[in-house]
Parts: C-alpha cells; sequence; structure tokens
C-alpha cells in the first residue's frame, strides 16, 4: 500500500511539475501524462526512470504490468549509479522477475547499493554473505554488512542479526543478544520477527534462571547465603515436626508382633502341660525383651525405640499373665501382673505427654521463626 501511495504522490508531483513548466494549472489527461513520463524517463530524468519502472512492475496508473519494461528502467536507473534502483534490480535477479533469475548478478547489484551506504543492500549483500547465495559463503563478512544495515533502522536486518546470534553465525552465540534484535525488529515494523520472539523467549527465561542459579551457588550474597541457612533451617524443622507426629512401627514392630503371638500360644501349650507358674514369669520376661527388640527400629532415638519395646512388651506379658496365670492363681503371678499394668499405664503416658510437649515446643519456635 505505501508502495501505490509513493506512486500516485510521484505522479501527482510529476503532472504538478509538468503543468507548472507549461504555465497551465488544469489537469492533463492521463494518456498525455504517460507519454510525458516515458520522454522524460528516455531524456535521462532519473526519477522518470524510477517511477516509470515502479509503474511498469506495479501496474499502477495508465500503464500494464509488463515485468521486463520494469526491469529495463530499473536498468537505466541503477546504470545512473542510484542505489535505490541498484538494489532493486537486484531483487529482480534474485526473484526471476523479467529476467533470467541470477544470484551471483543479484550479489553485485547488491554490492554497488551497499558500496554506497544503502541499507536495503547492505542488508541483502549481509545475507548473501552469510548464505553463501550469490557468492562465496562468508558469515563473518554478512553479518558485518547486516549490522551497517542495522544501524541504519533496517528492520530486517535486525531480524538477520537476531537469527546470526541465536545460530552462531559469523559471531558467538548469544541468545539474550537475539532476543534483543528480534525485538528491535518488530519495533521497526517487522511483524515475522514476532514469530521468533516466541520460540526463543521461554529458552532465554531458562538460561537465566540457570545462570541464576549456578551464581547463588558459587558466588551467592551475605543476604542470599543467611537466606539459605534460613530456609534450611525451616526445612530441617519441618521435617522434625512431620517425624514427631507420624512416629509408626515399621516392619520388624509387625515381625516383633507375630513373635509375641506366637509365645503367647506356646505359653498355652506349656500351660496346659501344668508347667509350675515360675515359667509363666521368666516367659514374661522374655516376652518383654523379644517385643524391645523387636520394635529396635520404630523410632530415631534410644529413649522412643526403648519405650516402645517396652510398652509392647508389657501389654503382651500383661495379657499373658491375666488370661493364664492369675486366673490359676499361681504365686507371685498377681504382684508381677500389677506391676507390670502400673508400668505399663506409666510409661503410656509419659510418652505421650512428651510428644505433646515436644511438638507444642517446635511448633512454637516454627512460629517465632
Amino acid at each position: 500500500m505505501n508502495e501505490y501511495n509513493s506512486i500516485k504522490n510521484s505522479f501527482s508531483d510529476l503532472d504538478t511539475s509538468i503543468g507548472n513548466s507549461r504555465g497551465s494549472t488544469g489537469s492533463i489527461p492521463l494518456e498525455q501524462q504517460r507519454e510525458l513520463l516515458i520522454c522524460e524517463a528516455k531524456a535521462g530524468a532519473l526519477p522518470a526512470q524510477k517511477l516509470l519502472a515502479l509503474m511498469y512492475k506495479t501496474g499502477m496508473g495508465p500503464f500494464q504490468k509488463d515485468a521486463k519494461q520494469a526491469v529495463f528502467w530499473y536498468r537505466k536507473a541503477a546504470d545512473q549509479g542510484d542505489a535505490e534502483a541498484q538494489v532493486t534490480l537486484g531483487e529482480c535477479y534474485d526473484e526471476g522477475f523479467g529476467v533470467e533469475k541470477d544470484e551471483s548478478k543479484a550479489a553485485e547489484w547488491y554490492y554497488k547499493a551497499a558500496c554506497q551506504g544503502n541499507a536495503r543492500g547492505l542488508c541483502n549483500l549481509g545475507i548473501d554473505y552469510v548464505s553463501g547465495t550469490g557468492c562465496a559463503k562468508d558469515p563473518e563478512k554478512g553479518f558485518e554488512y547486516l549490522t551497517k544495515a542495522a544501524k541504519q533502522g533496517n528492520a530486517r536486518a535486525y531480524r538477520c542479526l537476531g537469527i546470526c546470534y541465536e545460530n552462531a553465525l559469523g559471531t558467538p552465540k548469544d541468545i539474550e543478544k537475539a532476543l534483543t534484535a528480534y525485538k528491535k525488529a518488530v519495533e521497526l515494523g517487522d511483524k515475522e520477527a514476532q514469530k521468533y520472539i516466541d520460540e526463543l523467549q521461554p529458552k532465554v527465561l531458562k538460561a537465566r534462571e540457570d545462570a541464576e542459579q549456578r551464581r547463588r551457588l558459587h558466588n551467592p550474597t551475605p543476604e542470599e547465603r543467611e537466606a539459605d541457612r534460613k530456609a534450611a533451617q525451616e526445612t530441617a524443622r519441618r521435617k522434625e515436626i512431620e517425624r514427631a507426629q507420624s512416629k509408626k512401627p515399621e516392619l520388624t514392630g509387625i515381625v516383633s508382633i507375630l513373635v509375641s503371638v506366637g509365645a503367647i500360644l506356646w505359653a498355652k501349650a506349656v500351660w496346659d502341660q501344668q508347667v509350675e507358674g515360675s515359667a509363666y514369669i521368666i516367659l514374661a520376661i522374655l516376652l518383654f525383651f523379644s517385643a524391645g527388640i523387636g520394635f529396635g527400629r520404630a523410632g530415631s532415638s534410644l529413649g522412643l525405640r526403648f519405650r516402645t519395646g517396652f510398652l509392647v512388651g508389657s501389654f503382651l506379658s500383661v495379657a499373658l499373665l491375666h488370661f493364664g496365670a492369675v486366673e490359676k492363681d499361681y504365686p507371685y503371678a498377681v504382684t508381677i501382673y500389677l506391676v507390670l499394668a502400673g508400668l505399663l499405664v506409666m510409661v503410656f503416658l509419659l510418652s505421650i505427654s512428651r510428644k505433646n510437649i515436644r511438638l507444642r515446643v517446635l511448633t512454637r519456635n516454627n512460629t517465632k521463626k
């Protein structure tokens, strides 16, 4: 659309200039304008040649689209040293528009325009060097041309620089610079660069996170070091609370219960054979220790392991004495029964009380932190 507006404005300017030169303020018929433009172009007027080439290329105004005529007049303007015409002629060779496709000739015209500092010429020549199209491949030289074009505000050059940075073409790989170049291209109106931003953005964010983690690992600031220490303490405190709240017997405890049940069954068999009551005393002691050993890994501390074993062993011993020796009224059975029952209740209450106190202390410390 901008190209069409340019044609209309240029044609209007030409119409005005011709009218002024003839001392007329009226408009000139379209066909007469066409003939006047051709005459001006044949006379060597550079603006007329460029305008005529553009109108043949697009088919605007009184001209029908004619690729060969467009190339003819672009060549006329290019031979006069016009950089824009040289670039456009090179693009015609690149695309095979109105002329046989020839990438080498395209690169030659780009070079002529680039020597004059033309941004489009610099950009197109840079692309050719990076890709090796129409000339020997030289990514470093191509990167230099693209940089010169970008400094002039060429949006396409910025997009190509982003590609070079992202893929290490003529320059070390740097995805941060690549993302910056893509964003600049979008700012200058290159909408195609947006898809490159969408693809590269997650990679850049991930790289930033990794770099930050490495920095904190090898060179943390005093504030970060203190924050990490507090975080580690908090994690340890929470784990301690969880352990205190969820102490459960392990597989060895289950095995101990099975062993104890087996001991009770064995005691019943001994009882049926009318064994003296003293055997039950010995059996109760052995049962207590077997349960304590079986629950030896139920807790994390020696005291907790002992209390767990004592509770289970006492419970089983009391059950054995109650359902065995006491009913038969053996000597000392009642005394042993009462002692073990009392110890069982005392240790159980002590264990629960200490656990609750510990939980409250840990929770209070956690709240203070």
